[in-house]
Order: C-alpha cells, then sequence, then structure tokens
C-alpha cells in the first residue's frame, strides 16, 4: 500500500485528487495540508510514501517545505503538483529534492503512474517540464 498525503491549499483540489486515488487500489491517502507548515507536520506524524506537494500556498510554500522536508531526512518521495511551467520553478523544486514534478494538468493515470514510479525510487516530470527537472540534476 502506498501511503498518500495531499498538500494544497484549495480544498476543492485536495478532494479532487483525493477521489482519483481512491480509485487505485494500492493507494491509501493518510491525510491532507493546507499549507507547507501544515505538511511538514503532518509528514512527521503520518510517515507518507509520497507527497503530492503544490507550490503556491500560504504561510510556506511548497517548495520550502519541500526543501525543509528533504533537510530533515523524511523518507517521503515528494511529487510537485503545480500549474507552474517556468524553468526556476520547476529547477527549484529539482533542488530541494523533489523526486516529481507534474503540472496539474495531467490525468489520472499519469498520476497514478508518477506515484507508482517515485514510490518505486524513479523520478518522474510532465513532459512540458522535463527538461528543466531533470537538467537540474
Amino acid at each position: 500500500m502506498i501511503r498518500v498525503l495531499i498538500v494544497d491549499d484549495h480544498m476543492l483540489m485536495r478532494q479532487g485528487v483525493c477521489a482519483l486515488l481512491m480509485k487505485a487500489p494500492e493507494i491509501k491517502v493518510v491525510g491532507e495540508a493546507r499549507d507547507g507548515k501544515e505538511a511538514i507536520e503532518r509528514a512527521a506524524h503520518l510517515q507518507p510514501d509520497v507527497i503530492l506537494m503544490d507550490i503556491e500556498m500560504p504561510r510556506l510554500d511548497g517548495l520550502q517545505a519541500t526543501c525543509q522536508l528533504t533537510q530533515d531526512g523524511s523518507a517521503a518521495r515528494i511529487i510537485i503538483l503545480s500549474m507552474r511551467t517556468d524553468e526556476k520553478s520547476v529547477r527549484r523544486a529539482a533542488d530541494c529534492g523533489a523526486h516529481g514534478y507534474l503540472i496539474k494538468n495531467s490525468g489520472r493515470a499519469d498520476l497514478i503512474d508518477a506515484i507508482r514510479s517515485v514510490n518505486g525510487g524513479q523520478r518522474v516530470a510532465s513532459p512540458e517540464v522535463e527538461s528543466y527537472f531533470f537538467d537540474a540534476d
């Protein structure tokens, strides 16, 4: 079972992703967070395998939270899930230790495949940003 934490400041987005993931029998949503600070707290408590992390959030954004989780030695694999496709954001996500970067217009199958791949130790990125994400290595 792949344990997932969903982090996004929009409730509708969190609920929608949760509903999509409920159809995948090997994935279990173990929690939600509304911002980066809450994500760090919930990750420590829930110990998810994968974190789906938005970038633009109040209090602490997703990139700062990703950096913090990585520095703290979190075992969770982080997938950035954002509408941002700019080079700076994508490269920063990779530099902060994100294991994946998906654009929010990705389909259900792409999201589930990304969760499986990242949980299995691979890195993934949407085609629109893969050159920025993998060139950051």
